[in-house]
């Protein structure tokens, strides 16, 4: 099953990831979802591009191409639009109308469907090899690709909704 941390920046999330992930059974990789094109060291302490073991397999699992509309290497979505915001609402909209009628809601848009269920599919299949894990938490706190998977049918358990006063 898959559960996922939504919060705002600043939240704690990361941490209570980073605390979470110590569980034997329990997969986080806090908010790891390399963007594409940029240094950005890993927590293994190694670049995730070129030389940290867990993202540069990942990349090959789901078979990452230069190609990709994405910015970061999982897409937070289907790549409905090139406009950022009319991407967004139209993800919205779809997960909205599957959640009433169901998954084959998506096949109104199938292609990128397809793609972003695939790509996701073989990147949980990839950290389940790497790590055998009974749950796997996604804090990357996006609530459109929480949304997006619930709707596509993935195994979503449940939301941690992270709430605290960064003020202190």
């Amino acid at each position: 099953p898959i559960f996922f941390i939504l919060a705002p920046a600043y939240h704690g999330a990361i941490t209570l990831s980073s605390r979470v992930n110590l569980h034997p059974r329990i997969l986080s990789l806090g908010a790891g979802n390399p963007l594409r094109d940029e240094q950005q060291i890993c927590s293994c302490g190694e670049d995730t591009k070129n030389f940290c073991p867990f993202w540069t397999k990942a990349a090959q699992a789901i078979e990452a191409g230069d190609d990709d509309p994405f910015p970061t290497l999982l897409p937070q979505s289907p790549y409905l639009s090139s406009n950022k915001t009319l991407n967004k609402w139209l993800n919205g909209a779809v997960s909205l109308i599957a959640n009433e009628v169901g998954p084959k809601s998506w096949k109104m848009v199938y292609e990128p469907a397809e793609r972003f269920f695939g790509t996701q599919d073989k990147f949980l299949t990839f950290c389940q090899n790497w790590a055998p894990h009974k749950i796997f938490l996604d804090a990357e706190r996006s609530s459109l690709k929480f949304m997006a998977m619930a709707s596509m049918g993935f195994p979503v358990m449940g939301v941690i909704h992270l709430i605290r006063d960064p003020r202190g």
